[in-house]
């Protein structure tokens, strides 16, 4: 008997330690432990009385706080039930039937501004003598215009090149016989050289 009581009285002592540890903090309950070696040895009796009312009082201090955090979870809950009622109410008395005169309010502005402008602005714009809307804020089409893709400037070669002809051997050049071949470029011969292709700018005529 005295083993089980001993047994239990560690294993509360024990859980009374890790208690007190997580409430104050390490440091806190290593002073707390020595001080009441301390008292342990220097005030003995005193020592008994603290103990034993702390061991009396520890049964109604967890009793009340039990009591407390139990009416804590039962507010939590009881607000989240009133909250998620009345939300749910407006939403269904409110909300819903706000949003749907909202909307038909927007549609017939909508509409009215449609007719407005197709219509009544048309007939106003042709009475003042203006075509459109951008006739009449001044609004001219021609600041946007493009100009087009096949105008360009500064080229230095021409778009289409000139076409090459060959004169064969035999023929004449402005009535010369020659023995190499002559091609025109818009009418400035040229003379081929193996390969190569030698721009002249003036005639060169060859003779035999």
């Amino acid at each position: 008997m005295s083993d089980i009581l001993r047994t239990i009285a560690r294993g509360a002592a024990a859980y009374g330690h890790a208690g007190v540890q997580m409430a104050v903090g390490r440091d806190r309950t290593a002073g707390l432990g020595r001080w009441i070696g301390t008292m342990y040895r220097e005030q003995p009796l005193l020592l008994g009385l603290l103990l034993t009312w702390t061991a009396f009082v520890a049964v109604p201090i967890a009793a009340f706080a039990g009591y407390a955090v139990l009416w804590a979870a039962i507010a939590f809950g009881v607000f989240w039930a009133i909250f998620i009622f009345w939300a749910g109410l407006g939403l269904l008395v409110f909300l819903v039937p706000a949003m749907c005169i909202a909307t038909g309010l927007s549609l017939v502005a909508f509409a009215w501004a449609a007719v407005a402008y197709y219509f009544v602005g048309g007939w106003v714009l042709a009475l003042f003598g203006y075509e459109s809307l951008d006739n009449a804020l001044g609004i001219s089409n021609s600041a946007t215009a493009q100009t087009p893709h096949d105008t360009s400037t500064g080229e230095i070669s021409p778009s289409n090149p000139p076409a090459y002809q060959p004169i064969g051997v035999g023929r004449t050049l402005e009535g010369k016989p020659h023995d190499s071949d002559y091609v025109y470029a818009k009418g400035t011969p040229t003379r081929s050289v193996g390969d190569e292709i030698v721009k002249a700018s003036e005639p060169q005529h060859f003779y035999g």
